[in-house]
């Protein structure tokens, strides 16, 4: 049965001058959902406590497109993004989760895709655009600096005789980012369709309803040049130092572009008694954690191996736990427990692991935890291990080694996070 939303329906004209020219009055907040989506926003929460993300990233939010893009950290990055689609969340809901599902993650931008099941439930365009505009608007008020994102309504195939309203719901979104400072309105609804004007079904699922893979490369063809453009010049990496680490053919170094670092090293590898590679650190006080994506590894000959490192000194043989991605073996970790003793190999190695390949260590006082995940979201243990009386100030970072010395290994690096008390010592 289709819900009766016209009592709050609001014109676009009086939405927009409201916008404008009523100082201290907004747009009332959501007090109902359609749905009950506590259960899954609980969820996001508890993965929140145990993995914080980056402050400062990019929340991409809305219905069941986003939260079934699978590869979405993956088909974005460098930029950093934080995926929090949920059901088939309406604007009115993400209106009412709007604290804890964005604004509790302090973005530099958000990026929302809301509109089509709000018109498959009967809600009208002009009640769309109300609580769509109660969103921006609590955005700006709580980050003013934030740039919005709003794409477009796609065409479905399955609710064509819905593309006529869901073209006003998109004109009117285009035109409240015309009078919104920091808002911009994404057309991705128009490369959805054939040239007669009707949804392309090459592009959708068999329930004609949600993208394809198809449909979500057309989708961030179009998003991810604008997202580049608004969000690539405010990418941070975290500040690092370079440093060969045991006996080395020849020397390291790093450099960085665009959000990515790419790092060279050389050396006998990671294990054994002990190491020989390039590294490039921060030091961390107490808990924290490390997280990257190993974007790319050029060099496919030999055995080179990339990945994030906890270790308790820069020496060679020190305490260490290492997270992995090796060409010629997969992806694995190791950890050295005692002060140079031998190594040992963590959990659930990937003889078959390719890139890109995201990789986090998490310490927790002595332990210290290795995860690993292809999407960046759907995190696989990869083993832990006690390094008994570890320091509490220890180095954190990314390690590159040839892994048969003589050559120089390459390795590029992206959504590199760093959590906790870090620091960088000043150079003697």
């Amino acid at each position: 049965m289709k819900k009766n939303f016209a009592a709050r329906r609001a014109p676009l004209t009086c939405v927009v001058l409201g916008w404008l020219t009523v100082a201290g009055v907004s747009v009332a907040p959501a007090s109902a959902q359609t749905t009950d989506f506590e259960s899954q926003v609980a969820t996001f929460e508890r993965k929140d406590a145990r993995f914080p993300p980056p402050a400062g990233s990019i929340v991409v939010t809305g219905s069941s497109t986003i939260r079934l893009w699978k590869q979405l950290r993956n088909d974005l990055a460098p930029l950093e993004t934080i995926p929090r689609g949920f059901g088939s969340s309406t604007a009115n809901d993400l209106d009412y989760y709007l604290d804890r599902l964005v604004l509790a993650y302090a973005p530099r931008a958000v990026v929302i895709y809301e509109g089509d099941h709000d018109l498959q439930i009967g809600m009208t365009p002009e009640f769309i655009l109300e609580r769509m505009t109660s969103v921006v608007q609590r955005i700006g008020t709580a980050y003013p600096d934030a740039r919005i994102y709003l794409i477009s309504v796609k065409p479905s195939p399955k609710f064509v005789l819905l593309w006529p309203q869901a073209q006003v719901v998109n004109q009117m979104f285009q035109d409240l980012c015309l009078y919104v400072p920091n808002c911009t309105y994404v057309d991705t609804a128009s490369y959805l369709l054939l040239p007669n004007g009707k949804p392309n079904t090459a592009y959708f699922r068999s329930d004609r309803v949600h993208l394809n893979d198809a449909g979500y490369a057309v989708w961030n063809g179009v998003l991810k040049p604008v997202l580049l453009a608004g969000e690539e010049a405010h990418i941070v990496l975290p500040e690092l130092r370079d440093q060969d680490i045991g006996a080395v053919s020849g020397a390291g170094f790093s450099t960085t572009d665009s959000g990515t670092m790419t790092v060279y090293g050389s050396g006998d590898g990671v294990g054994g008694a002990a190491d020989g590679f390039h590294f490039v650190w921060r030091q961390l006080t107490g808990n924290g954690q490390i997280t990257a994506r190993i974007a790319a590894q050029p060099d496919a000959s030999g055995n080179p191996l990339a990945g994030v490192m906890l270790r308790e000194s820069l020496n060679p043989n020190a305490k260490s736990a290492f997270a992995y991605l090796s060409p010629g073996s997969g992806a694995g970790s190791v950890f050295r427990v005692a002060t140079g003793g031998a190594s040992v190999a963590g959990a659930n190695p990937l003889p078959a692991g390719t890139t890109p390949h995201w990789v986090k260590l998490v310490r927790k006082s002595a332990m210290v935890y290795c995860w690993r995940a292809a999407d960046g979201v759907n995190w696989k243990d990869c083993g832990k291990a006690q390094l008994s009386g570890l320091k509490k100030t220890v180095y954190v970072g990314l390690a590159v080694s040839s892994a048969g010395d003589g050559a120089v290994a390459t390795a590029q690096f992206d959504n590199v996070h760093i959590h906790g008390t870090t620091s960088l010592p000043a150079l003697p």
